[in-house]
């Protein structure tokens, strides 16, 4: 089980700009003549030290089972029949962002909505309610069949068809951080382990036990992650350093800076996965390893969530699509050679062997068009940038570098744009007039065969006092 952060990209776009869109988003109409401004592709593709093409683990009849992605936009999830791909629109689910997402061993996947749980059997979704309608954060699954939950100021087990529900005042000190349930993990021999904003919680079914500054800890700690592996050690992590639980006492790791962890995951060698904003760093207890773009190896600098099927499958959930290894096979799936409903997967959950992997496919690309109106002028000669990660908008020179997909293009003399030749996928638009500051413009959809029109883009500079 695993817990994650709060949505990055939702936090970082506040305060820079105001944008007001005079038609909707993503209207779409089949490609029409149009004049394409001069652009280059700045990095299309990134150089890997492993075969990507077709490989027998790309066409073998292996997996049994089923996975499920699931994004901003909805949940994909695989099985026997192919991509499937559900929303609010089409499905019984409530939003299309599900805040958590793991697969159980009823042979479920089970995924946190705003006052539920959607509950897919491999073919069809149901909806699990939680008393009073409360909000479910994360999700754990123990040996016996139940399922815990963390709300707010609260957990919840939910066993033959019944709720039961814990107050945080039952279990905590009771100051405003240690109500704010931040994970829920279940260790091999039944016992639930909880991460508080300052402390972990342990339940044996019978008795809580909280460790927090002075009871196990030397210092206050802000917990953000909390994870447990098939050894029965408890694994949490807090500002810099890993801690884990052994032979009844706490250990602890230093954490590399600069890196903002999505979420932990302890994998069948009783590894503990980081998985951060540049890859995944990996620990044993003994020594880190990592896996990240820069060395060559996944296909996004982002992995937000990690999974292991029992074909000794590794599934990575990256702001760039999917990646699927086995052995020293990388596959990588993307909307534009898949049918997945966004590239930015947030989590992952897979069932029993996981799906047989389907062939890539390959689409039509599409294009974009525009125009950038900045404190009520059109933006003409500007330079713009799309890639498909975040945008570092703060930093000079290239807010897009080091991303595996980037291209840049320029608006006109009546600042226009069109971008053509793009592959189906979600894309950042970014701008600048100076090659300095950089303003972020929000993310766009690009699909199959078709143009995205924006239509006029209003930009406004924040005033600074």
């Amino acid at each position: 089980m695993v817990l994650r952060k709060y949505n990055r990209d939702l936090l970082k776009s506040i305060a820079i700009i105001t944008i007001l869109l005079l038609t909707p988003l993503g209207c779409m109409h089949h490609n029409s003549s149009s004049t394409t401004t001069q652009f280059k592709e700045v990095a299309s593709s990134p150089q890997y030290t492993t075969t990507l093409q077709a490989s027998k683990t790309e066409t073998e009849n292996i997996g049994n089972g089923f996975a499920c992605f699931a994004s901003d936009y909805g949940v994909t999830c695989l099985n026997d029949t192919g991509w499937q791909n559900y929303t609010e629109v089409n499905s019984i689910l409530q939003i299309n962002r599900i805040r958590d997402m793991v697969a159980c061993h009823d042979g479920k996947i089970y995924g946190a909505m705003i006052n539920g749980l959607a509950v897919f059997d491999g073919n069809n979704w149901s909806v699990l309610h939680v008393p009073e309608d409360r909000q479910v954060y994360n999700i754990a699954c123990d040996d016996g069949g139940s399922i815990w939950i963390t709300c707010p100021r609260c957990i919840g087990r939910y066993q033959n068809g019944t709720w039961t529900m814990y107050e945080s005042s039952e279990f905590t000190s009771g100051s405003v951080y240690s109500d704010n349930m931040r994970g829920i993990a279940i260790a091999p021999d039944g016992i639930v382990w909880i991460a508080t904003g300052d402390s972990i919680v342990e339940y044996d079914g019978s008795s809580w036990k909280e460790y927090r500054q002075g009871n196990g800890f030397q210092d206050i700690l802000n917990f953000q992650l909390i994870a447990v592996d098939s050894k029965g050690r408890t694994w949490a992590c807090s500002d810099s350093y890993l801690y884990w639980f052994e032979n009844n006492e706490w250990k602890r790791e230093p954490i590399a800076s600069g890196k903002l962890e999505f979420s932990m995951t302890t994998d069948p060698q009783n590894r503990v996965w980081l998985n951060t904003n540049v890859g995944s760093s990996i620990y044993d207890g003994f020594k880190w390893d990592s896996i990240s773009y820069k060395a060559g190896k996944n296909h996004a600098n982002e992995i937000r969530d990690v999974a292991f099927d029992g074909s000794g499958r590794t599934w990575l959930a990256m702001t760039y699509g999917i990646d699927v290894v086995s052995g020293i096979s990388w596959i990588h799936y993307r909307m534009d050679n898949a049918d997945l409903v966004d590239n930015k997967i947030n989590y992952i959950a897979v069932v029993g062997d996981g799906p047989i992997l389907p062939l890539r496919i390959s689409k039509n690309t599409g294009s974009i068009n525009g125009e950038i109106i900045l404190d009520h002028e059109r933006v003409k000669n500007a330079i713009l940038e799309l890639c498909v990660e975040f945008p570092e908008t703060g930093r000079s020179g290239d807010p897009c570098k080091g991303q595996p997909f980037v291209i840049r293009a320029s608006t006109n003399e009546n600042g226009k744009f069109t971008v053509g030749d793009l592959p189906s996928g979600y894309y950042y638009l970014t701008f600048t007039l100076d090659n300095i500051h950089w303003f972020n413009i929000g993310r766009r959809v690009i699909l199959e065969g078709q143009e995205t029109n924006t239509g006029e883009i209003n930009v406004q500079r924040m005033e600074t006092k």
